[in-house]
């Protein structure tokens, strides 16, 4: 897919919300794998929402799309997906000036979704620095 569609274009976006348009399920798990290969890059943000209102009833379906919103890619630095959840939430802040009620109640979830992955990630990172501080400390001390 992204060989033919190397950044998520306005060709892509039109064809996918014709997709969306006829509101199938079967369309759905399509639909998510082509945005998966984005990692929820901002471009796709259109429709994500779209996503939202069509398959509102369908937690499952609304889930997978939490888990693909948040993709990161490359990961730089000890705390890289802290910073990166941290600016997914600030990627969709603007969903919530949406007038759809659906998309609303989407970024409550997908907030508290990156909240957990944020603060799991942060205590699991600080763990490992302290573990990495003592066994310094443990191997400074034997020499």
């Amino acid at each position: 897919m992204q060989k033919i569609f190397p950044s998520f274009d306005e060709k892509l976006e039109n064809y996918i919300l014709d997709v969306l348009s006829s509101k199938k399920p079967k369309n759905a798990k399509v639909i998510l794998n082509i945005l998966k290969h984005y990692n929820g890059d901002r471009s796709t943000h259109k429709v994500c929402q779209e996503f939202v209102v069509v398959f509102n009833s369908n937690p499952e379906l609304l889930n997978e799309l939490m888990i693909i919103l948040s993709g990161t890619g490359i990961l730089l630095g000890e705390y890289g997906s802290v910073d990166a959840f941290t600016q997914k939430r600030k990627d969709i802040v603007k969903w919530n000036k949406s007038k759809n009620i659906h998309i609303r109640a989407f970024v409550k979830e997908f907030y508290d979704f990156l909240d957990r992955r944020i603060n799991s990630d942060k205590k699991r990172i600080d763990t490992e620095v302290q573990l990495k501080k003592l066994q310094f400390e443990f191997d400074t001390k034997e020499k």
